[in-house]
């Protein structure tokens, strides 16, 4: 009967724990706080390109106050611009704007299907030729799910994943402004 018992015991733990999310943490280094740059060019310039660059990658623009030095885009999808890192902490797309933690259920990673974010990008005037840019991303909510191997269909179980700059984007506003 113990012997039952003990088996039982293994084949529901097994199964539990099959069912279980596992989170990968994010080993490389990632942007913790917005991004600076002072730049060697006069306001109208710097505000002219940081528009151009909003309408060449297709992101809308939700606030725009130039009195300020303030564009805001709308809350935009990120799944187009995101990778995962590979198991040496390297990201996967070299190119991509973000970072998103991996999340293994059943030996599966978990692909996100929603992920939304918003850029906020504040340009301050300092003399007639040096600008200061921040950019500081805003992610709203990423969310993954798995897919069913045997049917080929999304399950119905979410996760909240979590999600990181890798600072290309703003490396890009820097490099296009320089």
């Amino acid at each position: 009967i113990m012997n039952k018992l003990l088996f039982i015991i293994t084949i529901v733990t097994t199964s539990l724990m099959s069912c279980s999310p596992v989170v990968t943490p994010l080993t490389g280094s990632y942007m913790e706080k917005p991004y600076e740059i002072k730049v060697d060019k006069d306001f109208e310039q710097v505000w002219s390109n940081v528009i151009d660059l909003f309408a060449r990658k297709g992101l809308s623009i939700q606030v725009i106050d130039k009195a300020s030095g303030l564009i805001v885009s709308e809350q935009t999808s990120l799944l187009q611009s995101y990778t995962f890192e590979d198991s040496n902490g390297k990201l996967i797309d070299n190119n991509a704007w973000i970072i998103v933690q991996k999340i293994t259920l059943s030996r599966q990673v978990l692909l996100p299907i929603r992920f939304l974010g918003s850029w906020n990008i504040r340009l301050k005037k300092i003399d007639d030729n040096k600008t200061i840019i921040n950019v500081n991303l805003n992610i709203n909510s990423a969310q993954g799910q798995w897919y069913n191997t045997m049917t080929g269909k999304p399950s119905g179980i979410f996760y909240t994943m979590s999600a990181k700059s890798t600072g290309n984007f703003e490396k890009m506003i820097s490099n296009m402004i320089q």
